[in-house]
């Protein structure tokens, strides 16, 4: 598999997973230690297509 290809899977795989507010919501309450997180409002993210 070209170097390409794979670059095509991994941007496709990380378009639906930022596309996805829960995951985005889990991630960033998981994985960032910062107060901020919790002023977010998750419900009003919108897809930037």
């Amino acid at each position: 598999m070209e170097n390409k290809e794979l670059y095509k899977i991994y941007d496709r795989n990380y378009r639906e997973f930022f596309s996805n507010k829960f995951a985005i919501k889990e991630l960033l309450e998981t994985f960032v230690n910062v107060d901020l997180v919790k002023y977010i409002d998750f419900n009003s993210i919108e897809d930037n297509k």
